[in-house]
């Protein structure tokens, strides 16, 4: 993921920290014809909600922050180990594991929107696997959409998660497409990637990595979801 996608990622996320406070939940939808926060938004479930088939890539991009350095590369995730600035971790045993979530398992095959509060705020159903598995309480992550793009932090509620709970840097980073235009429009399409990050004391204890709690890692794939 280059450094300009990181950054609208940065700024989408604090737009939704300001709207919702320290615990955020999911969003899938956009302002037609404004990108002002309350502007008309798409219709990508409305109060009844809506369908998404969701396909995500297995091809991971890992991204490596050590010893004030970063690196990057790409894996597959179900198999195969990834070595970034001297430091072997084994992607595909970490995707396995029940305490942790990679990127392409966050979204369900099929999943469902809400947008029962008539603004921005979109309620989305999640994989509740590892850090997310911890949200008991939640039916849904709840984002925001500013102009096409949606924002969706996933690092809600971080006390409580344990060791591999998920960085402030995790999250959803979508844009929504309608085939029209105008008041009621469908969004139909969404396409983007989502992002997970976790210290490196996360990989340690699981032996996937030579990683030190100071380190952080990212990793991050893309996805699209068509309306069902």
């Amino acid at each position: 993921m280059s450094i300009s996608v990181l950054e609208r990622f940065a700024v989408l996320l604090a737009v939704v920290a300001i709207l919702f406070g320290s615990t955020c939940p999911v969003t899938m939808g956009e302002p037609v014809e404004s990108t002002e926060i309350g502007a008309e938004v798409l219709d990508v479930g409305g109060v009844q909600g809506a369908s998404w088939k969701v396909s995500a890539d297995r091809t991971l991009t890992v991204r490596l922050h050590a010893d004030g350095e970063e690196a990057s590369a790409t894996v597959e995730a179900e198999s195969g180990y990834v070595t970034l600035l001297g430091r072997t971790i084994a992607i595909a045993d970490f995707c396995w594991r029940t305490d942790t979530i990679c990127p392409h398992q966050v979204l369900l095959d099929a999943t469902i929107t809400k947008q029962p509060f008539g603004d921005g705020r979109t309620l989305v159903s999640f994989n509740r696997r590892g850090p997310l598995a911890e949200l008991f309480d939640r039916e849904a992550l709840e984002g925001h959409l500013v102009g096409n793009d949606l924002a969706v932090p996933l690092a809600v509620g971080g006390a409580g998660q344990g060791t591999c709970g998920l960085l402030a840097s995790s999250g959803v980073l979508a844009t929504a497409r309608a085939t029209m235009a105008g008041e009621g429009t469908m969004a139909d399409s969404l396409e983007g990637r989502v992002t997970v990050a976790f210290t490196g004391l996360c990989f340690s204890l699981g032996g996937q990595g030579d990683l030190l709690p100071g380190d952080t890692l990212m990793i991050s794939a893309a996805f699209v979801a068509d309306r069902l």
